[in-house]
């Protein structure tokens, strides 16, 4: 009787350990909790990556959490689907979750690998919605180059169908180094980039459309003291431009959904430009709702090129900039600031450019004598139509004496109507 007993136990004992083994290998389905399910965002995010999804999951995080990002920053490799995404969120009253950047960063925007705090490698139908991310550190090389950060895992793999949203970021304009390759100047909020996270300056040649950075949403962030706030670098594809980044949107289609970009640029002694929004070949995609301002009061005038948004080249490209409120103050002496700047949408092939309904407003440039200032600027991009309407522009300032100083300039050879 009594060794049945103890065989008993054991047998109940092994049934145990068996069960919680498999849970704790299974993979993750529901909602989870920070602090609770987890102790932390890392480690949820950790958790992720081994196990993969089976449904559904929401990562709830307890508001006013402060963490520390592990050295190397966070990185989620996990991907959801359109029927089972994977959602961080703020829970609970009070302030957003803070991610804090980790120290002793080394790499810099012309190293292969470079510091951010929270990078996704081939991710899909991924949320952030209300996770702020600030980087404390203050001197270079240790600075962060990004806050959140999109890569490739592959020339297959890219990261598609992702929102960030409600999230304040806030990096170091101290970090104006130059970029190489597909990594742009100086420090970047949201940094969309075709290459891998382990080679950042080497651009990448995709070889099918889900290699491509696409129709991601990046809406209602805050993003404070970057050398440029967004930047979305895509693949410079050929006709018909499947392999280019597709349906990328900055800013949504109401002023609840657009984003701050706040006391951008201004680093001491600048050797390099600053933008709210860069991009690089980039199709169909918008920009528009957003509030660019390079100093609230609090920031620092720019001493070299600065622009509001720039939109760079995207051959054949449609191109929506619409409802914007710019406000530039440069401290240059004879670099060219303008308030909105297109390049993309050269080679006329029935595509529509689309600047309107902007306001530039309280624009300044009392330093520069030899430079040139543009408030809308249409450079070269010789697109089928064009249409530049219903924009407004209010106490504009300069002191060049030299250079062109134009509201609204443009040297693209438009084919079939200018409005």
């Amino acid at each position: 009787m009594q060794y049945n007993l103890l065989k008993f136990r054991r047998l109940f004992i092994l049934y145990v350990v068996l069960v919680f083994s498999q849970q704790g290998h299974s993979q993750l389905s529901g909602n989870y909790f920070v602090p609770g399910s987890y102790p932390s965002i890392s480690a949820a995010v950790s958790d992720l990556n081994l196990q993969g999804i089976s449904g559904p999951v929401i990562i709830n995080i307890q508001a006013g959490l402060i963490e520390t990002s592990p050295a190397g920053g966070l990185v989620l490799t996990a991907s959801g689907t359109s029927v089972n995404p994977i959602t961080f969120q703020k829970i609970g009253p009070g302030p957003n979750p803070i991610i804090n950047a980790y120290a002793g960063g080394l790499g810099t925007p012309g190293t292969a690998v470079q510091d951010g705090i929270w990078r996704f490698i081939g991710s899909d139908y991924v949320t952030i919605n209300g996770i702020d991310l600030k980087d404390v550190n203050t001197t270079n090389p240790a600075t962060m180059e990004y806050g959140y950060g999109f890569f490739k895992s592959s020339l297959t793999d890219g990261c598609q169908n992702n929102t960030i949203q409600n999230c304040i970021i806030t990096l170091n304009t101290i970090n104006n180094a130059t970029g190489l390759g597909p990594a742009v100047d100086g420090s970047r909020g949201i940094n969309v980039v075709n290459a891998l996270a382990s080679a950042q300056t080497t651009a990448l040649s995709p070889t099918s459309s889900n290699g491509t950075n696409s129709t991601n949403l990046f809406y209602a962030n805050t993003i404070i003291n970057c050398n440029v706030g967004i930047a979305l670098i895509g693949f410079a594809a050929t006709s018909p431009f499947t392999l280019a980044d597709i349906g990328n949107d900055i800013g949504g289609v109401t002023a609840v959904t657009g984003n701050k970009i706040l006391n951008f640029g201004g680093a001491l002694g600048a050797t390099n430009p600053a933008a709210g929004i860069r991009t690089l070949a980039q199709y169909n995609c918008n920009v528009s709702y957003n509030q660019l301002n390079n100093n609230t009061g609090s920031g620092t005038n720019h001493v070299n090129a600065l622009r509001g948004i720039y939109m760079n080249t995207a051959t054949s490209a449609n191109v929506t900039i619409t409802n914007n409120f710019i406000t530039l103050n440069s401290a240059a002496i004879g670099a060219q600031v303008a308030a909105i700047e297109n390049v993309a949408g050269a080679t006329a092939a029935n595509n529509t450019i689309t600047i309107t309904d902007n306001n530039i407003d309280n624009c300044s440039n009392l330093l520069n004598t030899t430079g040139s200032f543009y408030g809308i600027y249409n450079n070269s991009a010789n697109a089928s139509y064009l249409s530049i309407q219903n924009n407004s522009f209010s106490n504009i300032s300069t002191k060049a004496n030299t250079g062109t100083n134009y509201l609204i300039y443009n040297t693209g050879a438009v084919t079939n109507a200018i409005n």
